[in-house]
């Protein structure tokens, strides 16, 4: 027995020496036969500046010195690299890596342009070989070829394609122990660049996390996990978020969860129960609306956005569903709830929202610091942002549908308050369409409705049509929203269809309709200015009644149109023609006003922009009027003279005849010579 024991110890001792001298005098042949195999299976260049020290005893080790591996996609270069992998599972058939560790690691890939290729496989055939590629490994299988030890020291990864680019700096990662049913942990530190062709976001994050990992399932505690944006966020300060929690796979069910999240946003308590089919999640705490507003538009100033606003909220997670069962925020004195199925095997949303007593003036702009000269930038550089999102093709599967109803009630708006709102809106939204249809929406003030029903199309026609009804509306009620003090005081309907794209909503604005009314008081200063400014004597007052609108329009490219509009009652009469361009804001309106009293006709003109509009008189139309008014003049003049003559004397007979004669002449000459003046 004890020649048996020394046989053995001197075979294995004799073993590892012949092992390491073979290793030390072959490895050069080692690395050429790599470099072989690397060239024809990933066509990648290998070189080392020195032979890298392999041993055997008691595990495969490998190190190795400044290295890199190129290709015509990436270039990988390394100061030191180790690998080691465990010798007994080796032996047994197996393949486990206890550690890898790099240092200085610089990765660099430029994803190559590829065009789509016609796949022949059918979805079918492409489960079955999915299906059985899944079974051909287990996730024990899968782990062992991950390192249980990973050590990653000052590298740096960057990463490239048509779309993007990730560059991850200075990072420095630690795995131990990390496996199956392992108390593993990981430390991570680094700073990540992405930018694409309209972002670009610098931030830094550190973590430390605890896990166990066992089969589909983890249980993790995030000791610590800061997130500090850096470049083209508007966070500038840290958010740390602590949680302990288990985590299902499969499917992802939050079993347990303890943890807070905080920020200079949000300030939120995180808990969760569950089991292996659900989870459920409850989220309560404070959110900072004003501190949000300020941070992502700071040159812009609301009316009154709350600085604090509460949410609660709950969550159930199963297999195949989520169900948010309450879904709460209270800001000033409203409040939202939301409640929702979501089926993820149909891919389909049911949901329901209610809002109460929002006043709506408090989320409305106050003033604006930006100048026209970032403004105008801000439009040259969204040009290409829309010129990108339209050409973007998704190539992954999407679906979703929907079906969404929403109810408000309470809502303010300046002086106007809006009792309810009713909304029901479908959706079919997947890779080649994003249909949304709103059937319908129904806003009710002072027990007077508008109805609407719209189509939003935003993929592939960026479309979005709108046809709305009024049957009954009291225009001083609800034109509080808009001022205090009403300009039109009457009952209207309306109907019309209105669509336009949503990349340039005024310029490519269209439709038409038609706009009636009845017992209309118009206040205005217009026509005692043009009384004024004719030094008309008839008292004229700052306000108008009228018993019939009719105001016929059309839009198109953003440009509305009104023809043959006019406002009538038994003693006053205005009508108007021409355009309002709502992209350029400029007026260019013509019309008459008539005072039938008094057997006065004033044309009249707008022009200018919306904010400063010159009001004037139509002079040749004017004066056209006025030499109409005496040749009708001369005829009248001179047969009262003649009817006058034949009582007073032949002699005055002839004479009327005469001077009644050259009036109506003269009459006739001054009409031609007017009409060629104004024509």
């Amino acid at each position: 027995m004890k020649k048996i024991l020394i046989g053995i110890i001197l075979f294995f001792v004799l073993l590892v020496i012949g092992t390491n001298i073979f290793v030390q005098t072959k490895s050069d042949f080692i690395i050429e036969k790599v470099s072989e195999l690397l060239e024809q299976n990933l066509n990648a260049q290998l070189k080392m500046q020195e032979l890298p020290k392999i041993s055997i005893f008691p595990n495969l080790s490998v190190k190795a010195g400044k290295a890199s591996l190129t290709s015509k996609d990436y270039t990988i270069t390394f100061d030191q690299a180790s690998v080691n992998i465990s010798l007994f599972k080796l032996i047994s058939g197996t393949v486990q890596i206890n550690s890898v560790s790099l240092d200085t690691l610089n990765l660099q890939y430029t994803a190559p342009k590829t065009t789509p290729q016609h796949n022949t496989k059918t979805n079918k055939e492409q489960n079955q070989q999915t299906s059985k590629n899944e079974q051909t490994q287990s996730i024990e299988e899968i782990i062992a070829l991950i390192p249980t030890d990973i050590f990653i020291r000052n590298s740096n990864i960057f990463y490239k394609d048509q779309d993007q680019e990730i560059q991850i700096k200075n990072l420095n990662a630690k795995f131990e122990d990390f496996g199956i049913n392992k108390n593993s942990s990981t430390i991570l530190e680094g700073e990540i660049n992405y930018t694409n062709k309209t972002n670009a976001i610098v931030f830094k994050i550190l973590s430390d996390i605890d896990f166990l990992l066992m089969g589909s399932s983890i249980e993790y505690s995030i000791n610590s996990f800061n997130f500090t944006p850096i470049k083209g966020l508007p966070i500038t300060k840290p958010i740390d978020i602590t949680a302990q929690s288990a985590m299902s796979f499969n499917p992802i069910i939050i079993e347990n969860i303890d943890g807070k999240i905080k920020s200079p946003f949000v300030d939120l308590k995180i808990t969760g129960t569950g089991n292996k089919k659900e989870g459920n999640i409850t989220l309560t705490g404070d959110v900072y609306p004003l501190a949000t507003q300020e941070f992502l538009m700071p040159d812009t100033i609301f009316q009154n956005i709350p600085k604090t606003a509460q949410i609660n909220s709950a969550l159930t997670v199963a297999k195949d569903k989520i169900t948010l069962k309450n879904f709460e925020l209270k800001a000033h004195n409203a409040i939202i709830t939301i409640q929702g199925l979501y089926d993820i095997l149909k891919q389909d949303l049911t949901a329901s929202l209610t809002a109460d007593h929002i006043n709506i003036h408090d989320y409305l702009v106050k003033e604006t610091k930006q100048t026209a000269q970032t403004t105008n930038k801000n439009k040259k550089e969204n040009i290409p942002q829309k010129t990108q999102n339209t050409s973007q093709k998704i190539s992954n599967p999407f679906k979703l549908t929907f079906n969404i109803t929403a109810n408000a009630n309470n809502i303010a708006y300046n002086d106007l308050i809006i009792d309810t709102i009713h909304s029901k809106l479908t959706g079919d939204i997947n890779n080649k369409k994003q249909i949304i249809h709103v059937t319908p929406l129904t806003i009710t003030s002072n027990k007077e409705s508008i109805n609407a029903t719209a189509k939003i199309e935003l993929n592939p026609n960026d479309l979005i049509s709108i046809n709305y009804d009024i049957p009954k509306l009291t225009a001083r009620h609800w034109i509080k929203a808009i001022s205090k003090q009403a300009g039109l005081d009457a009952t209207i309907n309306s109907k019309g269809t209105i669509n336009f794209k949503t990349s340039n909503p005024i310029a490519t604005l269209n439709g038409n309709g038609q706009l009636n009314g009845n017992t209309i008081k118009i206040y205005t200063k217009l026509l005692p200015f043009i009384a004024n400014i004719l030094k008309a004597s008839p008292k004229i007052e700052d306000s108008y009644e009228f018993t019939t609108l009719s105001a016929p329009y059309t839009i198109k490219n953003g440009v509305v149109s009104l023809s043959n509009t006019y406002v009538d009652s038994p003693v006053i009469y205005v009508n108007t023609n021409g355009i309002a361009n709502l992209n350029t804001e400029y007026l260019n309106l013509h019309g008459n006003v008539e005072l039938r009293k008094q057997y006065l006709v004033f044309p009249y003109t707008v022009k200018g922009s919306f904010n400063d509009p010159s009001v004037g008189i139509d002079l040749g139309k004017q004066l056209q009027i006025i030499g109409g008014g005496l040749l009708h003049g001369g005829q009248a003049i001179g047969g009262g003279l003649i009817d006058g003559g034949k009582t007073v004397g032949g002699g005055v007979v002839e004479g009327g005849k005469v001077l009644g004669g050259g009036l109506v002449k003269g009459g006739k000459a001054l009409e031609k010579g007017l009409n060629k003046l104004f024509k």
